[in-house]
């Protein structure tokens, strides 16, 4: 197993049904440290252990010339994952979501020996 460093930089953006990401309204970075097989599973932990959302590679834009995967999520305003009620709301225009952005990256991490 290798050691993984896995960063997200999440963009927020306010979110509407019919007009799509609206003003930004929030940045942060999240970092964790992981042992893992591969980065597949470093970043599915990542997101299991520091995001608090799920994670689907089939849903991910993977950019192998920056070497950056890109994934979205519609968050509510505690940034998780909205129940089927409040995306009917949304979607009628009566609840305000949120469109998070986020940019992935991962290294492996290799222990210097002197």
């Amino acid at each position: 197993m290798k050691t993984y460093k896995i960063t997200t930089q999440h963009d927020v953006y306010i979110d509407n049904y019919e007009n799509g990401e609206g003003k930004h309204v929030n940045f942060y970075t999240l970092t964790s440290e992981c042992k893992a097989l591969n980065y597949q599973d470093a970043i599915i932990n990542h997101f299991n252990n520091t995001v608090y959302l799920p994670f689907d590679f089939q849903h991910a834009d993977i950019d192998k010339e920056q070497n950056l995967i890109f994934y979205s999520h519609l968050v509510d305003e505690e940034n998780e994952k909205p129940s089927n009620y409040d995306i009917e709301k949304w979607k009628k225009g009566q609840k305000e979501l949120y469109s998070n952005n986020i940019t992935i990256s991962a290294e492996i991490l290799e222990k210097v020996i002197f």
